[in-house]
């Protein structure tokens, strides 16, 4: 299974690889390389973004009416019969449920270059005893707080704050993708917790230039 998703992704490992490779010559430094990498990405996947979120926009509005068509039906309407105006209201918004699945596409049009950054800093050793500002390896969990004998991973929660605050102002429209999108913040948080610092890195800075580029064409 590993090595389809492996093959599938890899002309995008490859690009994040080459991007990666080109600013480390010019910059020397691992750290800065990542981030400039993933802004670098985020900026080229912006205008299909941007095509995206305008989708979004128009089935989001539909979804809106349709929620305050169908809160306005007869409470007393049971069965086939509310079950028939219901399908009236999508007739009438020409909407669908399968249509709440496309909300938030905006958002996994960068997945399959999120998916090749973790098989890239995650699998290979090409940040292998870099370091950057406080971490010490990029290839591991930062672990930058420490209580006594326990290191804390600082990244993962860095990475929290700004897909929180991203999608807190990003859909402040729309009030079930937002909610949608904090729980997602909270399982990525959990999910990435003990992964290399390089791939926090990488998710930090594409999240901070997405989050830049929106409020500037807002």
């Amino acid at each position: 299974m590993f090595s389809v998703v492996s093959t599938i992704f890899a002309p995008f490992v490859f690009l994040i690889e080459k991007g990666f490779n080109l600013f480390l010559s010019a910059t020397g430094s691992p750290g800065l390389s990542i981030l400039l990498t993933s802004a670098t990405f985020s900026l080229v996947v912006f205008p299909l973004q941007r095509l995206c979120k305008g989708y979004e926009n128009r089935i989001g509005d539909r979804h809106e009416r349709v929620k305050a068509d169908i809160s306005g039906l007869d409470r007393d309407l049971r069965g086939e019969a509310r079950f028939n105006e219901i399908e009236k209201i999508y007739t009438k918004h020409e909407y669908h449920p399968i249509h709440s699945i496309m909300l938030g596409l905006s958002f996994f049009v960068s997945v399959p270059f999120l998916i090749a950054s973790v098989l890239l800093f995650n699998e290979s050793n090409i940040v292998t005893g870099a370091e950057f500002l406080f971490i010490d390896d990029l290839s591991k969990p930062d672990g930058i707080l420490q209580l006594h004998d326990l290191a804390i991973n600082l990244l993962p929660f860095v990475l929290f704050i700004f897909t929180f605050f991203d999608a807190w102002l990003r859909y402040s429209e729309s009030p079930s993708i937002r909610h949608r999108f904090m729980i997602i913040s909270i399982i990525l948080t959990v999910l990435v917790y003990a992964m290399p610092a390089g791939l926090l890195l990488y998710w930090i800075g594409a999240n901070v230039m997405s989050f830049l580029i929106y409020q500037s064409t807002r």
